[in-house]
């Protein structure tokens, strides 16, 4: 099955099933979190204090495109050209 990002790559990309099977996504994610508190102190104590004031990165994602989209930077990946945007407009 062919998707959007064949052609902008090339080759298709690699199923779930390959990446999942060659990674270990729990040990991995354990390992980077203990080597960032370990060469960065300061910064991980100053995230985890800021964590509660940030917004959610989901509504964040979407005033992004919102914004492209009005500005006229967001593109249609299916035709190669940018999405109308009026103001009001829905997404």
């Amino acid at each position: 099955m062919l998707t959007l990002l064949d052609g902008f790559f090339g080759n298709p990309p690699l199923a779930y099933d390959a990446q999942a099977a060659d990674h270990d996504w729990v040990v991995d994610q354990s390992k980077e979190t203990s080597r960032r508190k370990n060469s960065r102190p300061a910064l991980t104590f100053l995230s985890r204090l800021t964590r509660p004031l940030r917004c959610d990165a989901q509504q964040r994602q979407f005033q992004h495109a919102v914004r492209w989209r009005n500005n006229g930077k967001l593109l249609d990946q299916l035709r190669g050209r940018p999405l109308p945007g009026p103001r009001g407009a829905a997404l």
